[in-house]
């Protein structure tokens, strides 16, 4: 659920469906559900991934980004600590997510599959065994028209993600 949302956020949550990549920007009151197995990032800033090098940007509230994760598992992440169960009251919270049978879903735009394409590299956190033995980093191509859907502050987009040629 995003609580707040500065001006200046332009990184959405992306979740990792197999070779698709779904960009969810961040829009206060927006509910963001998927199963918790799969990958995910938030790219700060937005094409992080598609550069050599990035120097950290300075927090304000321009660029606040303030949500609130629950998380659910039918058996626990590997290596994770298990904090106790705590309870936050949200009366007083800035934006209040609507009951549940009030959520509309939202179909995501296709970038084009067509046109330029670009190399991007995705770091994968946590330890080797975290990973599943996978390497620290995911080498992937996409049409340039993940630029502009990692860009955009409103729409949900899914973009294919290919292996490097």
């Amino acid at each position: 659920l995003a609580i707040d949302v500065g001006d200046e956020v332009r990184g959405p949550t992306c979740v990792f469906a197999g070779d698709q990549l779904i960009s969810v920007p961040a829009v206060a009151g927006r509910v963001l559900r998927f199963e918790g197995d799969l990958a995910h990032a938030v790219p700060e800033p937005s094409d992080v991934w598609f550069r050599s090098f990035v120097s950290k940007q300075p927090h304000t509230p321009a660029r606040r980004r303030s949500v609130v994760l629950f998380n659910t598992w039918d058996e626990p992440p590997l290596d994770v600590p298990l904090e106790p169960p705590f309870s936050i009251p949200f009366a007083d919270a800035p934006v209040k997510a609507q009951r549940k049978n009030s959520w509309a879903p939202v179909l995501p735009l296709a970038t084009a599959e067509v046109g330029d394409r670009v190399a991007g590299k995705l770091p994968r956190l946590g330890t080797p065994a975290r990973r599943g033995g996978l390497p620290r980093f995911r080498n992937f191509e996409a049409t340039a028209g993940l630029l502009d859907a990692l860009r955009d502050d409103r729409n949900v987009w899914e973009t294919r993600l290919r292996e490097p040629s």
